[in-house]
C-alpha cells in the first residue's frame, strides 16, 4: 500500500484513502477479500475549527492496517453489505449502507482497543505520482483537488511549500521531460508527441516546449 508492505493473516483489514495505490502479491494460498470503496466528506455547515481540521487531517485519507480482536463480527458486516448491495432494489443499497455504518463503528472500537495509530499519508508524493502516472491525460488543479477531496488552495500551498513548484508547474515540467525524451530516442513526429504527452494542438505544445527548454522541439532533436 503506497509502498508500504504487510503480510496478510486471517481476517486482515487494511484502509487507503483515495488515491492511494494498492498492490496484491499472492503466493500459493487463495486470498479471498470484500474491496469497499466509500465516499467520506463533512458537512460544509461544521464549524470553521472543524473544518480546518478535517483538510489537515482527513480521517478519509489516513491509513491503517491489522488484524482486528473480533474478526467475525466484521466479517459478517462485509458479507451482510455485500449480500445487500447486490440486490436490485433501492432499498436493499440502502440497508447496504447501514450495514457499512455498522462496520466502520465496530472497526474504530476495535482499533482503539488495540491501540492502533493511523498513519497519515504523504499528499505530496502521492500527488507526485499520480502526476508522472497521468501526465498524458487531461490533468487541472480542480481534477486533482476532486482525486484527494482537498481544497484546491490547501493542496498547492502544499505541494509548493514542499517542491518549489505549482502543481500543474510540475505537469507541464514533467510532460516536457517525457517530451524530450521522445524526441531523442524515437523518430516520433512532433505533432505525434505533443498528442502522447497531453497536448492535442501542436502549436501550443511547441510554444509551451521552447518557453520550458529554450528551443523548438525540431531544434532540440536536431542538437
Amino acid at each position: 500500500m503506497d509502498g508500504n508492505r504487510h503480510s496478510l493473516e486471517r481476517f486482515f483489514v487494511l484502509h487507503a484513502g483515495k488515491g492511494s495505490n494498492i498492490k496484491f502479491e499472492v503466493g500459493h494460498k487463495d486470498v479471498t477479500y470484500y474491496y469497499i470503496l466509500y465516499r467520506g466528506s463533512i458537512s460544509t455547515k461544521a464549524s470553521k475549527t472543524i473544518l480546518k481540521s478535517y483538510h489537515i487531517n482527513n480521517p478519509f485519507h489516513l491509513q491503517y492496517a491489522g488484524k482486528p480482536i473480533s474478526p467475525v463480527v466484521l466479517y459478517r458486516h462485509a458479507e451482510s453489505m455485500y449480500e445487500e448491495w447486490n440486490r436490485r432494489p433501492a432499498m436493499e443499497r440502502f440497508q447496504a449502507k447501514i450495514q457499512f455504518y455498522q462496520f466502520v463503528y465496530t472497526l474504530v472500537q476495535q482499533l482503539q482497543l488495540q491501540g492502533v495509530a493511523p498513519k497519515e499519508i504523504d499528499l505530496v508524493e502521492q500527488i507526485i505520482q499520480y502526476i508522472h502516472k497521468h501526465y498524458y491525460e487531461p490533468i487541472s488543479l480542480e481534477s486533482m483537488a476532486e482525486v484527494w477531496n482537498y481544497s484546491i488552495q490547501y493542496l498547492s500551498r502544499q505541494f509548493k511549500r514542499r517542491t518549489g513548484r505549482s502543481p500543474i508547474e510540475y505537469v507541464i515540467q514533467t510532460r516536457m521531460a517525457k517530451a524530450k525524451e521522445l524526441l531523442i530516442q524515437t523518430d516520433a513526429t512532433v505533432q505525434e508527441i505533443a498528442v502522447s504527452v497531453g497536448y492535442s494542438d501542436v502549436f501550443y505544445f511547441t510554444r509551451l516546449f521552447k518557453k520550458q527548454v529554450g528551443t523548438t522541439p525540431v531544434q532540440y532533436k536536431n542538437r
